[in-house]
């Protein structure tokens, strides 16, 4: 199985960029989709569903393009190390993953301290809620807290109020932890993987199903390495998938439509929109990356600040909600002009921040390895 990892080959900078443009224009969608739901959906929750599918959709894509960038690191680490350093992989990892995530929980504790100085409530509490007001106030669970910090939020703890799109990195350093078993120790290290899967999976079942989604990814990448070319059966499955995709949004929608609350929504289809459109961008990423298909890039620098605007928006817009909540509430017009200001307040926060939370270095390996 090690052969698979071998005979690593580099995207162009042609699609290096379309990929960019993916990851930078799925982050933007994620927050768009949050500002909808928490300073709109309140007060218009008709089209509440169809933005959930949008952020759902924009995590997927984070997924296809993580299993498929993950893999290629995997494969350059065997070409350059003459096989596979899990040190230097888990080194890797722990410094990309750990600096913008550290301050988004330290952001967490510093907002959730300060929100009663600022809330009407005079607590952290929001003064209205309502069954499509997307959270009751600002509040933190330590245990939650501390178990994010571990990537046991959504399996052994709760996923933290306050940031919960922090599900979604949770499960993908799972995905992280068994892509690196699995060319680590091949054989034993795929049926540890697999029991893992299992076992997580038996805490949270969607992290089973979108494992699919994650590997789909790397199955890409292995593709491309090896110049595996099966565009036929690709395109014909992708094609097929987004029909599916459509239809199962339209029905997700029709169904939601008259729920009293978000809680009421269809969760099954959830889960089954998400892996299926997983899926199909998968498809359209082999087509990408094999030059079959080529999009015109779109804000491809965003990708710089995808990560860091990931984990840190969510906090800043409740507190945002939070804070002009009495004067939004039942009013349309300035909920959507508060959003506008809360989705740039957000956007400009990681960009300031994103340069230099995303260049530390918790471990140099490089200097560690020249030191031993």
């Amino acid at each position: 199985m090690s052969r698979l990892f071998a005979n690593h080959q580099s995207i162009n900078k042609d699609v290096s960029i379309q990929l960019d443009s993916l990851r930078g224009l799925s982050a933007l969608a994620v927050v768009f989709g949050h500002c909808f739901q928490v300073f709109i959906a309140p007060i218009s929750p008709t089209l509440f569903p169809i933005f959930g599918l949008v952020a759902q959709g924009a995590v997927m894509m984070f997924f296809v393009l993580s299993g498929f960038l993950i893999t290629k690191s995997i494969t350059r680490n065997f070409d350059q190390q003459g096989g596979f350093s899990i040190s230097s992989y888990s080194i890797d990892r722990l410094n990309r993953i750990y600096p913008p995530l550290l301050f988004a929980m330290i952001l967490v504790a510093a907002l959730y301290i300060l929100a009663p100085y600022f809330f009407p409530s005079g607590s952290n509490a929001y003064q209205f809620t309502g069954n499509f007001v997307v959270r009751n106030g600002f509040s933190v669970n330590l245990v939650d807290w501390a178990g994010t910090m571990l990537f046991l939020n959504g399996f052994f703890v709760k996923n933290i109020s306050a940031n919960g799109p922090l599900w979604s990195l949770s499960f993908e350093v799972w995905y992280y932890v068994i892509a690196g078993l699995v060319a680590w120790k091949p054989k034993s290290g795929a049926l540890f993987s697999i029991a893992l899967i299992l076992t997580l999976g038996y805490t949270n079942a969607p992290f089973a199903f979108y494992s699919l989604v994650w590997f789909g990814g790397a199955a890409i990448a292995l593709l491309h390495n090896h110049n595996i070319r099966v565009k036929p059966y690709v395109t014909f499955a992708g094609a097929t998938l987004l029909v599916v995709t459509l239809l199962t949004a339209a029905v997700y929608v029709g169904m939601a439509k008259n729920a009293q609350s978000p809680s009421e929504y269809p969760s099954n289809l959830i889960v089954l929109f998400n892996v299926i459109s997983g899926l199909t961008f998968a498809s359209g990423l082999y087509l990408i990356v094999f030059g079959i298909l080529q999009l015109k890039p779109l804000l491809p620098s965003s990708a710089k600040l995808s990560y860091t605007l990931y984990v840190t928006h969510f906090p800043i817009l409740l507190v945002i909600y939070g804070i002009s909540q009495p004067s939004l509430f039942g009013r349309f017009v300035p909920s959507v002009l508060a959003s506008i200001v809360a989705l740039v307040i957000a956007i400009a926060f990681a960009a300031l921040l994103a340069p230099r939370l995303e260049s530390i270095k918790l471990i140099d390996w490089k200097k560690r390895s020249v030191a031993v």
